[in-house]
């Protein structure tokens, strides 16, 4: 019997080679796709299908069966929780501003209209304001994109049959190390959301606007956007990814630009 129930619904189910993939969004999940595409049939999917994974894997998953997995190896790959927030910051709110479907612009409207503000999605929120109003709100009401990754997990993990995870931050040692354990043969190379960062830390850019943002030449390194504050409030909204996955807690960087 399919199972509908979230995060059940999301996982992705290969049968022939007996594994179950959990995606989760922000963590490599366009390139996990592209890997799952990889080690199908090549008849049970659309030719289109790489070049739109997340939706041809949507329609695929609708029918496919969460019965009768027992023994099957479950792979997932995790991403250090402070790093994946400020992916989805620029993603959702900086770089997708103008995008009505963005789940950012709820945050943004959100934040302005308790400010008393005029919704401008353009000029939008600070990284500051993001975290401040999403820790706020308990995981299970919390968009995918920011939500714990720990909730995607199986509701008893650990445990020993979740042996095949990895990081992104290690992606291609990692999944090379999953597909010899699955006896795959495939490949698959870690697509980042193609942003420009500069390598220089730099002040304040947790408090520079979305706006702000776009109008620079590429974005501050990610350790840019956290100071000891921020940090604090990340680190204990997201304390059991940092507990379950092994992730040491940022430290504040030397600042090596100042703010332009």
């Amino acid at each position: 019997m399919t199972d509908h129930r979230w995060p059940q619904s999301e996982y992705l189910v290969n049968h022939r080679h007996r594994f179950v993939l959990c995606p989760i969004p922000k963590v490599a999940s366009s390139s996990l796709k592209q890997w799952f595409i990889s080690t199908l049939d090549a008849a049970d999917l659309p030719a289109d299908a790489s070049d739109r994974p997340h939706l041809a894997l949507a329609e695929w998953s609708r029918g496919q069966e969460m019965a009768n997995i027992d023994g099957y190896r479950f792979v997932a790959l995790v991403r250090e929780p402070a790093r994946r927030l400020v992916s989805a910051y620029l993603q959702k709110v900086v770089v997708r501003w103008n995008v009505p479907e963005s789940p950012g612009r709820a945050i943004v409207q959100q934040i302005q209209q308790g400010l008393a503000h005029e919704v401008d999605y353009e000029r939008g929120i600070t990284f500051r304001e993001f975290v401040t109003a999403i820790c706020k709100r308990p995981a299970s009401e919390m968009d995918v994109h920011w939500r714990p990754q720990n909730t995607f997990l199986p509701i008893d993990f650990p445990r020993a049959d979740v042996d095949l995870l990895g990081r992104v931050e290690n992606f291609e040692d990692d999944l090379t190390r999953i597909n010899e354990s699955l006896g795959l043969q495939t490949t698959a190379k870690y697509s980042a959301l193609r942003l420009d960062y500069q390598e220089d830390i730099v002040n304040g850019a947790a408090d520079w606007s979305a706006q702000r943002l776009r109008e620079r030449g590429a974005f501050p390194a990610w350790r840019s956007f956290l100071d000891d504050a921020l940090i604090a409030r990340i680190c204990d909204f997201y304390a059991a990814d940092y507990e379950a996955f092994g992730y040491t807690i940022p430290t504040i960087e030397p600042t090596m630009a100042s703010a332009d």
